[in-house]
């Protein structure tokens, strides 16, 4: 009797750790491949739907043979239907932005595999509905850039008229040698202002496409131009050596108006900043850095992109249009924080053609 029971007890502990060992393998090899889903960034892919493909080749692992949805936000609807008549799991998503399902197909739904593929949907239904969340606040935030765009343009092109409206009206209304002087004055006043206006809007219109219309190239002296904005912004700034190349000398302004601008602005909240500017020419180049004692780079691959600014009241165009005049000129230009100093560098071949 007693050489049973131990028998028994023994057959129920082998059980025991085989059920347990069964159990482990399972979840054990869901956590690793939940884990790896998890990895999967939606910004990685072009849009939902592949991100949805992706995550549904992953899945096969666990023997989820597909993803079906029906999803609908902003105005868009992703579906794919299921023709297939194997076991189907669905779970609804009724949010404030989101309506709609996921599907699985499931080869089995009994016993533990219930309770895995449950999870496995919960997860996949949350990492789909985050990727449409961040996609629709992409688009929120384009939407919103290019408005602050759209606003910028209409600001200075309200500034602009207004000038020449005031210069129309001194032009038919001067009667006296007094009158001409102030007009002189006001004009003298304006005109570099205005001009930085139009510039910056011509630039953004025609960015793509200014070497292409205006071709015309000079030589220019780097030093001198460079000295003309520091005067301009009224900069704290020592310049180091000097080259002359042959450019397009508008182009070259709008990158040292962009760039010297950007000083200028962040002024406002660092109060007090120090710029060196060094310049060098060799045999076949001529390197531009420009370091400041402002704040540091943030995001530094983001900062050539169109519309990224970390100014509260900026839009991030200045460093987008620098980047792209720049490269449409042959060069190159990179910036870095040089011991907790932004730096930028620009580099032209001086041999021409």
């Amino acid at each position: 009797m007693i050489e049973q029971s131990y028998l028994y007890i023994v057959l129920v502990g082998f059980t025991s750790l085989g059920v347990v060992y069964y159990f482990h393998k399972i979840f054990n090899n869901l956590l690793k491949l939940l884990s790896k889903l998890l990895q999967l960034q939606p910004s990685q892919y072009q849009n939902i739907k592949e991100y949805i493909e992706e995550l549904e080749v992953n899945l096969l692992e666990l023997d989820i043979q597909n993803i079906y949805y029906d999803i609908s936000y902003s105005h868009k609807r992703l579906l794919k239907e299921a023709h297939s008549k194997k076991t189907l799991i669905s779970k609804d998503i009724d949010d404030a932005l989101i309506k709609g399902s996921v599907t699985l197909e499931v080869q089995n739904n009994r016993g533990e595999k219930k309770i895995v593929n449950q999870l496995i949907l919960y997860v996949i239904t949350l990492q789909i509905t985050n990727a449409i969340h961040a996609n629709i606040n992409t688009i929120n935030a384009s939407f919103e850039r290019v408005s602050k765009l759209q606003t910028y343009m209409m600001h200075d092109l309200k500034n602009i008229l207004q000038f020449f409206q005031a210069m129309q009206y001194n032009v038919e209304h001067i009667t006296t040698k007094e009158e001409e002087s102030q007009f002189i004055d006001f004009l003298q006043n304006s005109t570099q202002p205005i001009n930085r206006k139009v510039n910056k809007i011509l630039a953004l219109l025609k960015v793509k496409s200014t070497l292409e219309e205006d071709s015309f190239e000079t030589f220019i002296s780097v030093r001198e131009l460079f000295l003309e904005y520091i005067e301009y912004f009224k900069l704290d700034a020592t310049i180091e050596g000097d080259a002359k190349l042959y450019l397009n000398e508008e182009n070259f302004r709008t990158i040292v108006d962009n760039l010297l601008g950007n000083i200028y602005d962040k002024m406002h909240y660092n109060l007090y900043i120090k710029v060196v500017i060094k310049i060098t020419q060799e045999s076949e180049f001529c390197d531009i850095i420009i370091t400041d004692s402002g704040d540091s780079f943030e995001n530094i691959e983001e900062v050539f992109e169109p519309f990224y600014t970390t100014k509260p009241q900026g839009i991030g165009i200045g460093m987008y249009q620098v980047s792209t005049l720049v490269e449409l000129m042959g060069g190159k230009i990179e910036c870095s924080n040089v011991k907790n100093k932004p730096t930028v560098k620009i580099r032209f071949s001086t041999i021409r053609g």
